[in-house]
C-alpha cells in the first residue's frame, strides 16, 4: 500500500492524512529503505556512504522543488523524511548544513512557487533539518520589515503552516524575529488581507487547542470519579 493509503487508514481519511504528525512520518518505514539504499550505492558505485548520501540529498531536495511535489497530499512528506533520513545515515558530511543552504534557491517568482516554497520550509521544519531559529533569521531577513512583498507571502504561508496547521511552533515565540517585521508590517496604512487571514488562522488554532485540553481535563477528571467511585462500592 502507498504512504498516503496508509497514513489514510490509521488517521481515518484524506484530511487526517494531511495533518498526520511528522513524528509518525519519521518512524515510517521508508526511513529504513533509504539506509538500505545508500549501502547498496556505496557498494556498486564504490564511493563512500557521504558521496551516496550527498547525491539522493540533492536529487530528494531538488524533487521537493517541483510543482508536482504538492501532489499528492503526502508526497512532500515523503520526500521530506528521505531526505531527513538521508541526513541521520550520513557520517562525515552535514547534510543539514547544506539542506540551510539550499533552501536559498528555492523558486519564489511565482505565486505558485510562492505556495511551493513555504511548504517545503514548513517540511523542513516538520523532519528537523531547519531549527525554528534558523527559519526565523531566514524569513525575517528576507522579509525586510515587509519591503518584499514576495517574501512576505511565503513567510505568513510558512507561519500558518507550521503553527496553525501542525503546531510545529509557537507564535511569537518561536519566530521573534519574524513577529517584529509583521508588527510593521500591521501597523502600515494596508495591511496586506493574508496578515489578517493569519491571524484568524492563529485565533482559531488556539481556541481549538483550549478545547481539546479541556476535553482532555473533562476526561481525565471523569476517568478519576469513575475510579473512586469503583473503588466505593468494592468497599
Amino acid at each position: 500500500a502507498s504512504l498516503e493509503a496508509q497514513l489514510q487508514q490509521q488517521g481515518g481519511g484524506k484530511e487526517a492524512a494531511e495533518l498526520v504528525t511528522f513524528a509518525q512520518l519519521r518512524g515510517h518505514a521508508i526511513a529504513a529503505h533509504v539506509g538500505e539504499l545508500l549501502l547498496a550505492s556505496a557498494r556498486v558505485e564504490r564511493g563512500s556512504r557521504d558521496d551516496a548520501a550527498l547525491a539522493i540529498a540533492q536529487s530528494t531536495f531538488k524533487a521537493m522543488c517541483e510543482p508536482r511535489a504538492l501532489e499528492p497530499p503526502v508526497r512532500l512528506e515523503t520526500l521530506a523524511i528521505v531526505l531527513a533520513a538521508t541526513a541521520d545515515i550520513s557520517q562525515t558530511l552535514s547534510v543539514r548544513e547544506e539542506v540551510a543552504n539550499w533552501i536559498a534557491f528555492l523558486p519564489a517568482r511565482t505565486e505558485a512557487e510562492r505556495y511551493l516554497h513555504a511548504h517545503v520550509l514548513a517540511r523542513l521544519l516538520g523532519v528537523e533539518l531547519l531549527t525554528c531559529d534558523e527559519l526565523d533569521a531566514y524569513l525575517a531577513h528576507n522579509v525586510d520589515a515587509g519591503r518584499s512583498p514576495p517574501w512576505l507571502e511565503i513567510a505568513l504561508g510558512v507561519v500558518e503552516i507550521a503553527v496553525a496547521r501542525y503546531r510545529l511552533a509557537q507564535f511569537p515565540q518561536d519566530f521573534a524575529r519574524l513577529a517584529t517585521n509583521l508588527e510593521v508590517v500591521a501597523r502600515s496604512q494596508h495591511p496586506p488581507p493574508a496578515l489578517r487571514r493569519l491571524v484568524a488562522a492563529l485565533q482559531a488554532a488556539e481556541q481549538s487547542n483550549r478545547a481539546k485540553q479541556q476535553q482532555q481535563q473533562h476526561a481525565q477528571l471523569g476517568a478519576g470519579t469513575t475510579t473512586t467511585t469503583t473503588t466505593t462500592a468494592a468497599t
